[in-house]
């Protein structure tokens, strides 16, 4: 099962040894999405090591996720998170008013694709799928779909479903299946599947954010290396 991570600010980030156990149990890729310029920016492919490094330059709410491959097949461009578009682009960096994460399989959705008439060329999955739907219907499709969400746009971030809350980092978290022992942890319904629990997590101004189109000035080289990869998406 796929994991997200919701990080509201800064000081309430997961450690290093968090993403790697995420990333241990979900091998198959990562994406990150944050809030610069009024837009929801995202890039996917990053190592948890380089997460952590981007994690240190971000401020604000951002969401962080690990994939393990169900619907699509191991393909990269299907990590998450996907915009919220009419066709949910496959780009392994962009910005769009809103990202979708999901985390769950959702078993119609290739009756939904069908009957619904959507057609994507390349790659696809039930969150790509999703994603479209929303776009189509509002967030209130989301109701109907016994899985877990995170949207992320300037206004915040819009967990759906049950989220935990380790009491030691801030975070909520999807699941905690990466965890070894999760007696401590606090289960939050955000209503029935789907229904949406605003986080109060308000993008601030950040003045040293990386520019998205200039990957470049990111300070850590490692993590310029892995990024090089969108260029040109």
């Amino acid at each position: 099962m796929c994991v997200i991570i919701s990080s509201p600010y800064r000081q309430h980030r997961p450690s290093l040894d968090t993403l790697r156990a995420c990333e241990r149990l979900n091998p198959h890729g990562s994406g990150i999405a944050w809030v610069q310029d009024k837009k929801a920016q995202w890039l996917k492919g990053l190592s948890a090591d380089s997460l952590s490094d981007l994690l240190d330059i971000l401020d604000g709410p951002v969401v962080i996720h690990f994939r393990i491959a169900t619907a699509g097949g191991r393909r990269p461009e299907l990590c998450h998170p996907f915009p919220i578009s009419p066709t949910a682009p496959l780009k392994t960096c962009g910005q769009a008013g809103a990202v979708l994460f999901h985390n769950g399989h959702w078993a119609k959705w290739e009756t939904f694709q069908r009957e619904e008439g959507i057609k994507f060329e390349a790659a696809v999955s039930d969150s790509r799928v999703i994603a479209t739907a929303v776009h189509r219907y509002g967030r209130a499709i989301l109701e109907t779909i016994p899985c877990r969400f995170a949207i992320l746009s300037r206004h915040g971030v819009e967990l759906f479903g049950e989220w935990s809350a380790p009491q030691d980092d801030g975070c909520r978290y999807s699941n905690l299946h990466w965890q070894p022992k999760t007696h401590l942890d606090r289960t939050h319904r955000a209503g029935e599947p789907g229904k949406a629990a605003k986080v109060t997590t308000q993008p601030r101004p950040v003045l040293k954010q990386p520019n998205l189109l200039d990957m470049r000035q990111l300070r850590a080289p490692g993590l310029v290396r892995e990024a090089m990869a969108c260029f040109g998406d």
